[in-house]
């Protein structure tokens, strides 16, 4: 695959895009799954389908990009993972 250039204010665009994707995804995941699983899960493997695509799209245009994207989705990930383990449903103390 051929490398682009890329100039560095898109190179920053690229890379702040995965922090606001993954943060909102991880915010809707978690408020779905605490409402009903099933609907969480259906969106979990539509946003993982999602995020493998990015990260195809990202790896393709840098090296970087991808590593940048890669790392925040799977602190987002990570994040949504301890909130669910820590309180799993509203209202539960």
């Amino acid at each position: 695959m051929k490398r682009i250039d890329i100039p560095i204010i898109m190179f920053i665009m690229l890379a702040v895009m995965p922090l606001i994707m993954g943060a909102l995804t991880a915010i809707i995941f978690i408020n779905l799954y605490r409402k009903n699983k099933r609907t969480a899960n259906f969106f979990g493997v539509v946003a993982l389908f999602s995020v493998t695509y990015q990260l195809y799209i990202l790896f393709g245009l840098s090296l970087s990009l991808g590593t940048i994207a890669l790392v925040v989705y799977l602190f987002f990930g990570f994040a949504a993972y301890r909130r669910l383990k820590v309180k799993p449903v509203i209202g539960e103390n």
